[in-house]
């Protein structure tokens, strides 16, 4: 089974950067959408 997951985060928030990493750390395959990006 795999797993795959998408953050939906912003630059310099701390919280999303150790999703992130745990995220990693698990071998989680993940996708980071920064929220103040223009769409």
């Amino acid at each position: 089974m795999s797993i795959h997951v998408t953050v939906y985060g912003a630059e310099g928030c701390t919280k999303c950067t150790n999703t992130c990493t745990a995220l990693r750390l698990a071998g989680i395959d993940f996708d980071l959408v920064d929220v103040h990006a223009d769409a």
